[in-house]
């Protein structure tokens, strides 16, 4: 039998794209993994699936919501992959995701599970959290599996697989690798598509410097403010107001990629561009815009004349905040560096470092402090995360449960949630739930909603990520929307997806809720499917939907690829790409995030 370094365990529903990403990263670093579903789960599960166990240094196991709530059941597969390993002693290491608690009982058997050493995965800082994990893992993959591993050298020197045996060749064609991967990119193919990431990563930190000035004057404003003696709040109110601007002017959407682009980099051979990086660029430029609406509103209440804090207090929490600010720009930065470091010809990103950089006023990126190292860049990358997070955490070790909902006044309240994209009237709506007790009581499922009322309380707590409230509204939407065609589907689907978002932070989509004719439904879609990117462009809303199918043309036949979420029939959600075209039958969507459906 094969000989492995690593198990993973997990619950398919909730847990499997990070067990999948896991398995991925771990084994281009070199380490031999299991992954059951594409090993021995149908098979002879006592002696094979335990013999690998057995032969395994480290086993991980990744704890999503949920995940062991069935290990209550002698049979149940987690149960018996974590029994295993407790008995043969291996180096258990939970991965625990978002959402994940320990439930309030748990078999003899496994409860010594609680009491292991855990680390809390970060899809926003993926690198740096696989980093974290190998400090974690008894397992060292020797240098020769670590490079043979790594897909650049496989592009320059793919024969040294077979030639490893033999030392001297090994070192040959790891010095050859080493010395080539100075040239991307070389033909005109790669280099117009590296210019193409170049201008999205400028699109994106222009975006962020132009958000950070305005936020920075805030925070100046604020302590200037506050050590005066708060005796003129005029030059306050009106950093403030540049602030919310800064944070509004900035068209994230905008910033998309263009038709086309992430296939292009895809593309290349052996593309040496993270796509799923890039992807997630745009997420975080928009976590940011969002998170700092929301401490902007706070800091007026923190200024204001019904915060509670003493004065000392204030500047404290004023000098917290700025240290947070410039973390997180920091990680930004590092991450942009990261995102560039595979274009090694120097001359490709001369303009960038040179001309570019020296543009941006807030951002800690220059030509001098760019990182060429990766590992030196990993270290750096792991250092700001732990930091931001020790920043985040001194925050809320001082403010407690004080939080945007019950600081703030009314109308930086409301200016605050119209950037996180309510309307006025949503947000207006919002805060006298706010004031009327809770948001929460206005908001969740009461006796007598109609099915279309539920659906928008759905999209609410959606938009905020609070998924144990959405799957309240799902459920009570299942009872009152019984008797419509295709409820069942989109049901399943809804429910499918609260339990995926957690994981990979998506809280967006378009989904699939029927057919204009019945009878016509030569389509590729499903009932239930959820639209998250149309040619590799995100699909936030029917909007976006609609207006992205109005852009088809005749030259591309109406033709084009949707990225979909689609229940697998085994209470998991799988991720297809779907050849669509206009010609087609016609179909009913909703919108995920507080749009009214189409």
């Amino acid at each position: 039998m094969k000989k492995y370094d690593i198990f993973i365990s997990y619950r398919r529903n909730g847990g499997e794209f990070t067990a999948k990403t896991l398995r991925d990263k771990l084994e281009d670093l070199g380490y031999r993994v299991f992954f059951d579903v594409e090993s021995l789960r149908s098979g002879n599960f006592n002696t094979e699936l335990y013999s690998v166990i057995e032969n395994c240094k480290d086993f991980i196991i990744v704890m999503s919501p949920g995940s062991l709530d069935r290990c209550t059941n002698q049979d149940d597969w987690v149960r018996l992959e974590l029994e295993k390993a407790l008995r043969c002693n291996k180096n258990v290491v939970p991965v625990l995701l978002r959402g994940f608690s320990f439930p309030d009982e748990l078999p003899d058997s496994i409860d010594e599970v609680r009491f292991k050493n855990g680390i809390e995965a970060n899809p926003q800082f993926f690198d740096a959290f696989i980093s974290k994990l190998q400090e974690f893992l008894i397992t060292k993959p020797p240098l020769f599996r670590r490079a043979v591993n790594n897909p650049v050298f496989k592009r320059v020197f793919p024969s040294v697989v077979a030639l490893a045996i033999v030392a001297a060749i090994f070192v040959g064609g790891f010095l050859f690798w080493k010395n080539t991967r100075t040239f991307f990119p070389k033909t005109d193919v790669e280099k117009s598509v590296t210019n193409e990431v170049i201008y999205y990563v400028e699109s994106h930190l222009t975006g962020l410097d132009m958000m950070s000035t305005g936020v920075e004057g805030v925070i100046d404003a604020a302590e200037r403010y506050i050590n005066s003696g708060m005796s003129n709040r005029s030059e306050f109110e009106l950093a403030l107001d540049v602030g919310f601007k800064a944070l509004e002017n900035c068209d994230v959407g905008s910033m998309a990629p263009s038709d086309g682009f992430i296939e292009r980099v895809g593309a290349l051979k052996n593309t040496p561009f993270n796509t799923a990086d890039l992807m997630g660029m745009q997420d975080a430029v928009q976590s940011f815009r969002e998170g700092w609406a929301s401490n902007l509103a706070y800091f007026d209440w923190l200024t204001g004349d019904d915060c509670y804090m003493q004065t000392d207090s204030r500047l404290k929490l004023i000098g917290l905040y700025r240290n947070l600010f410039e973390k997180e720009l920091k990680s930004n930065a590092y991450c942009s560096n990261e995102l560039l470091l595979p274009i090694t010809e120097k001359s490709s990103l001369s303009d960038f470092r040179n001309s570019y950089l020296p543009t941006l006023l807030n951002l800690p990126l220059s030509s001098g402090s760019w990182k060429d190292d990766a590992d030196v860049l990993e270290a750096e990358i792991s250092a700001s995360d732990a930091k931001t997070q020790e920043a985040l955490r001194e925050i809320a070790g001082l403010v407690g449960d004080m939080n945007i909902e019950n600081a703030g006044s009314r109308e930086s309240l409301i200016r605050a949630y119209m950037i996180l994209g309510l309307t006025r009237e949503q947000a207006e709506l919002y805060l006298d739930g706010q004031n009327n007790q809770t948001a929460e009581s206005e908001y969740l499922p009461k006796d007598g909603d109609s099915a279309n009322v539920l659906w928008i309380k759905l999209e609410y707590f959606i938009q905020l990520e609070d998924f144990n409230s959405a799957s309240l509204c799902i459920d009570a939407y299942e009872k009152a929307a019984a008797d419509e065609e295709g409820a069942a589907e989109i049901v399943s689907a809804v429910r499918n997806f609260i339990s995926y978002a957690p994981t990979v932070g998506i809280n967006f989509g378009v989904l699939v809720s029927g057919w204009p004719d019945p009878d016509d439904t030569d389509s590729p879609y499903q009932i239930g499917d959820i639209i998250i990117a149309l040619d590799g462009k995100i699909c936030r809303s029917n909007d976006d939907f609609s207006e992205y199918l109005n852009s088809l043309t005749e030259d591309s036949g109406y033709a084009y690829t949707a990225t979909v979420l689609r229940a697998d029939g085994q209470g998991g959600t799988e991720t297809l790409e779907l050849e669509a075209s206009l010609y087609q039958a016609s179909i009913y969507t909703r919108s995920l995030n507080l749009e009214d459906s189409d």
